[in-house]
């Protein structure tokens, strides 16, 4: 069998805030056809794989979206909460804020006509590896695909990523550093609450 041809379009899901994203339609003759929603890793990711903060083009999701419409299903890529075309304020957005979104995102599927509402699988990367998961434990679909996700549970990987901060914080030449080694003095980070999303204020913890 031969790589499918497709179209693609703009559309936009309703929900708290509107979501945008891209439909992508391979030709097949079948009435309905499955369908893969993807899931983008953490940070200001756009559908396409593009980093507003840092102005970095991956068009990894475009590719992945392409490359599974191409297979036969159909895909659906969307700009996360905040971020391209989307509503509402990326630095307000929980895990849960993005679940439901993702939810919404699973109904415009389910409602279109030439999509089998029960074949629909969801890709995620990184970060979004661990939304499918809670979105499936929810609302079961018919398949995950977890691409690049944790091996370790949330706390684990905060717990590694301290004490990595604080080796690298030993070994810089930085007053902090001196008094860090010659003090053994525990190290802390203080962080504007109002900036996180709410689901991260449970993770303030000090250094040990």
């Amino acid at each position: 069998m031969g790589e499918y041809v497709f179209t693609e379009k703009e559309v936009e899901i309703k929900g708290k805030y509107s979501l945008v994203g891209t439909l992508a339609t391979p030709e097949r003759n079948e009435d309905t056809v499955p369908a893969v929603l993807l899931i983008p890793g953490s940070g200001q990711i756009d559908r396409d794989g593009y980093v507003e903060n840092m102005k970095f083009a991956t068009n990894l999701y475009k590719d992945l979206a392409h490359l599974v419409t191409s297979l036969g299903f159909i895909s659906l890529r969307v700009d996360k909460r905040g971020v391209g075309k989307s509503g509402g304020d990326f630095f307000e957005t929980g895990m849960w804020d993005l679940v439901e979104d993702i939810e919404k995102c699973l109904g415009f599927l389910q409602e279109q006509s030439h999509v089998d509402p029960e074949r629909i699988v969801i890709l995620g990367h990184s970060e979004g590896c661990i939304l499918a998961t809670a979105v499936n434990a929810r609302n079961p679909v018919d398949g995950l695909i977890l691409l690049s996700g944790a091996a370790e549970t949330v706390e684990e990987a905060l717990q590694r990523q301290r004490k990595i901060l604080v080796e690298e914080i030993k070994n810089k030449n930085a007053v902090h550093a001196w008094i860090v080694r010659v003090c053994n003095l525990n190290f802390s980070i203080f962080v504007h609450r109002k900036i996180l999303p709410a689901s991260l204020n449970s993770y303030i913890t000090i250094i040990k």
